[in-house]
């Protein structure tokens, strides 16, 4: 089966913290993933570079096995972090993702 999204080689620094190294994901369809770690491992920096809201330094983030470029917090409009901003919202149907994920 393949990934639907694929995030590989994830880079992203900060003055005087180097954040994500090498970082990788796989998500792969009608699976449930959670992104778990210590604090400071990096989980926060890795949603944000997924949804745009920071760029990466470097490595490639596909969709579909096509390279995707976030536009920054406007592409990402609407994201949430469940944790961290948790709301009134229902939550996103797989649909509702795929719709987002696609630019659709």
């Amino acid at each position: 089966m393949d990934a639907l999204l694929q995030l590989k080689g994830i880079d992203k620094a900060f003055p005087g913290v180097k954040a994500l190294s090498g970082a990788a994901l796989n998500v792969y369809p009608g699976r449930v993933m959670a992104l778990v770690g210590e604090n400071g491992a990096g989980k926060s920096t890795m949603m944000k570079v997924l949804t745009g809201i920071y760029t990466r330094d470097a490595g490639s983030l596909l969709w579909l096995g096509k390279e995707t470029t976030f536009n920054g917090p406007k592409s990402s409009q609407g994201s949430r972090d469940r944790h961290h901003s948790p709301g009134t919202e229902p939550d996103p149907t797989a649909h509702d993702c795929r719709e987002y994920l696609s630019g659709a």
